[in-house]
This record gives C-alpha cells, structure tokens and sequence, in this order.
C-alpha cells in the first residue's frame, strides 16, 4: 500500500545535472504514493520544464517535491527578475531569453493546476499539483450519445471539435467551438480538446480554467461542458460563450446559466449548476453554426430518432452554412 505520509523534498537547481536530480526525486517520490508510469512520465517532464526555466532565466533556483497521496505538489522558486506579465509567460512561444518558451504551457498541459506568483525585481513562485487518478472501470454506460459535425463550406479544416468520455458511472461531453474558421480555429479548439481529455477527472472549474491556459495564443474559444452521473440521476454543467444547451423530458424545466466571453481571451469563470436527470432526459449541444430555433420536426427527430441519426437530422436541417457547425445529443438508450 502506498505510504500515507507526506514526503518532502528541496533541490537547489544551479547548473544541468540538478535538473535530473529534480526530476528523479519526483518520480521516486510520486513512485511511493502510487503514481503510474504515465503520471510519472508526465511528472518528470513538468520538472524538468520548471528546473531548467530556473537556469535559463533566473540564474537558479530550488524546486520543491510534496507528496502526499494522491497529490503531488512542486514549487519552483527563484529570486530573479520576475515575469513581466504571468498570463503571456503561460502561452505556447513565449520567451524572455530567446528560448522556444514552452515551458510553463507544458507545465499547465500535464498539470493539473498551475499558480503563478511574480514580482519584478524580486523572484517568481510556481506552484503546480498532480493528483494520482485511479482508472475507474468501464461499466455499460445506459446514454445514448451521437454527434455529427462540419466545417464552414469551402473550408477542410473544422474550427469545432466535441468530446465524449465515459469512466464509472459518468458520462463527460463538451462542445467546443474555436473563434473564426479554418486552421486558427482548429488550432483553438484542438487544444482545448487536448486539455479537457487528458484532463477529464477535474472539476468542471479546473476544467474551464486550465483550458484557458491552454488556449492562449490562439483566438480562444467558446465551449459547454455536462458531466451526467446515470447512477445518482445528475448533471453537472457549465458553459461560457454561445454554445446552445438544451434539455428535453424533464419533469421541470433546467435553465442554464451562461456567462459571456472566450475562454482563453476574455472569459469569467463559469457558473458551474447541478440538476436532476431523471432517465428519460435528452441534452442537446450545438454551436452558432446551427440555428436555435427549431420547428416541431427538430424536436420529433430529437426524440424518436438514435442519438447519432437525430444530431445528423438536426445538422442537416438547421445548419446555416455560414459557419462550423456541431451537434451532440444525448438520450436514453432505447
């Protein structure tokens, strides 16, 4: 059994070689709580980013390992010149001394929070944390889920994406839509997508807020997030931007709150709700691609149809075809 004590290390990082011995302490360490050779991977990776930033900007430094299962902390502090701006430093290309700048976006990837403390002049505080995440196992998931989605017309490349992610008794699904069309899009909403799969086990706050992270640099954007748990008959949302979200068949109405901006450019945090889901619930997602209002066939597709076959019925008749369009709709299993 992993030991169930805190263990906690401080490396002074002044030259190379220190930048394995960081590394390696905090794989033993994240080794003795549990840890899987993935999360290892992923651990030892972040501290090598950490160390070396400490090399390379700030003439050195320490960096401490907690492990306490099932997390593991590391703070990386030095006392140099501080970063001029913490939100410009976490995004993918950014350097201070001429370096390819990954570093801190890598961090937040495989992280699962990153805090930034900095004062000019006077040092800078990285503190990020890893929690150990049992694999549940695969049970019959009793959701129907289907979606159907395409790119602007003229265009190859899609600028929305989706996900589906089943573990236990939960199911997480997500519409995301990148701001504009083509390649900067996609590039938006592929990392955004990336963040959220390796990240699924958060709470739907972290989720929203390292997506953020991930997608600065990109023109951001805007996304709906349900985790519906069919054992307990929940569903846990949140959404920021103009994705619509509806429910169907529910003995009460669901309303959702939806807050403005795009994550990763301008957006608040959001406002996470639970409700009841009984069985017989429908959810439908869709992006401004696809119109809001629809006639009594839409909400017939919707309910006599397999979820895969209604989201392509509802793509196919209210798609503007001014703009990517995405549906998700999930159902019982019939």
């Amino acid at each position: 059994m992993p030991d169930q004590r805190a263990d906690s290390r401080t490396i002074p990082v002044e030259v190379s070689a220190d930048v394995l011995i960081a590394s390696n302490d905090a794989d033993l360490l994240a080794a003795r709580i549990g840890f899987t050779d993935h999360e290892r991977a992923e651990l030892r990776l972040a501290v090598r980013e950490l160390a070396t930033n400490l090399i390379r900007h700030a003439g050195g430094g320490t960096i401490t390992v907690t492990a306490f299962e099932p997390r593991v902390t590391i703070e990386a502090s030095d006392e140099g010149p501080g970063i001029p701006d913490v939100n410009e430093a976490l995004t993918d290309g950014y350097s201070t001394a001429g370096s390819l700048g990954y570093g801190l976006g890598t961090v937040n990837r495989v992280m699962d929070e990153v805090t930034i403390s900095s004062t000019l002049g006077k040092g800078t505080l990285v503190r990020a944390h890893r929690s150990h995440r049992e694999k549940l196992p695969s049970l019959p998931c009793p959701l129907d889920i289907g979606v159907a989605t395409m790119p602007k017309p003229g265009y190859t490349e899609n600028g929305d994406s989706y996900i589906v992610l089943t573990a236990g008794t939960t199911a997480l699904v997500a519409v995301i839509d990148g701001v504009g069309h083509g390649t900067p899009a996609k590039l938006a909403a592929t990392a955004a997508r990336n963040y959220i799969e390796s990240h699924a086990a958060l709470p739907l706050e972290s989720l929203f807020r390292g997506t953020a992270i991930a997608c600065r640099g990109t023109r951001g954007v805007v996304m709906a997030i349900g985790r519906i748990d069919w054992h307990s008959e929940r569903l846990e949302f949140a959404s920021v931007g103009n994705i619509e979200s509806r429910v169907i068949d529910t003995p009460s109405p669901v309303s959702f709150i939806i807050r403005r901006g795009i994550i990763g450019v301008n957006a608040p945090p959001p406002k996470v709700a639970e409700f009841d889901w009984p069985v017989s619930a429908i959810l439908v997602l869709h992006s401004d691609g696809v119109a809001s209002h629809w006639d009594d066939e839409g909400l017939r597709a919707v309910a006599t149809l397999p979820a895969t076959a209604a989201a392509r019925e509802l793509l196919i008749r209210y798609g503007k075809q001014l703009d990517d369009a995405t549906v998700l709709v999930v159902k019982p299993m019939a």
